[in-house]
């Protein structure tokens, strides 16, 4: 388990993120856990936001997508 990864902008003044908890299971997927102290009725933006940089931060130049 990897607390607090930081997910980085690509972009200059880019919107930085860090997730909660990133869980990785024994066949290498990840699971990105999120807590919401406080309902400011975003959480499906949230997620899809950070899930999206998680996604794409696994990507190296050259590799095929399906890795």
């Amino acid at each position: 388990m990897i607390n607090g990864k930081e997910l980085y902008s690509e972009v200059k003044g880019g919107k930085l993120g860090r997730l909660d908890i990133l869980a990785e299971l024994e066949d290498k997927t990840l699971i990105n856990i999120e807590a919401q102290i406080l309902d400011k009725g975003n959480i499906s933006e949230r997620t899809v936001f950070y899930n999206g940089r998680l996604y794409t931060s696994g990507i190296n130049a050259g590799e095929d997508y399906i890795n």
